[in-house]
């Protein structure tokens, strides 16, 4: 675990989506506002970074979030589309770290960092259990 020569700097994920009334902060509990909740913002971005690895990873591997720093830079009104980007920046052993970006359009809404391990999935499961 760890070694795995696809896993490299400058890998990199995006997708977008659709900024619907279950993504805002209202809904979220976060604000009393109808646009893009933070919190919402938060989880795209890190299933960017989840995304950006898992399929570079081994079958029995998934990788978990364990700190994320980001600025929300813009509002965004429901109904508009967001790309959500992340980069690996750096990779040692299982620790991976991924620089964060979040677009709606032309103008940069959000940025940060982010932080996963990878980890074995029984192996974590039976943590828990025990």
């Amino acid at each position: 675990m760890g070694n795995n020569p696809e896993l490299q700097k400058g890998l990199s994920y995006s997708f977008e989506i659709e900024v619907k009334q279950e993504h805002s902060a209202i809904s979220m509990g976060s604000g009393s506002v109808p646009v893009y909740a933070t919190p919402s913002m938060i989880a795209h971005l890190e299933k960017a970074a989840m995304l950006c690895v898992e399929d570079h990873l081994e079958e029995t591997e998934t990788s978990v979030g364990t700190y994320i720093q980001i600025n929300h830079l813009k509002a965004t009104a429901i109904g508009k589309t967001v790309k959500c980007f992340a980069s690996l920046i750096n990779y040692e052993g299982r620790k991976l770290e991924f620089e964060l970006k979040a677009f709606e359009g032309d103008d940069e809404i959000g940025n940060g960092t982010h932080t996963r391990f990878i980890i074995d999935k029984e192996k974590f499961i039976q943590k828990l259990k025990d």
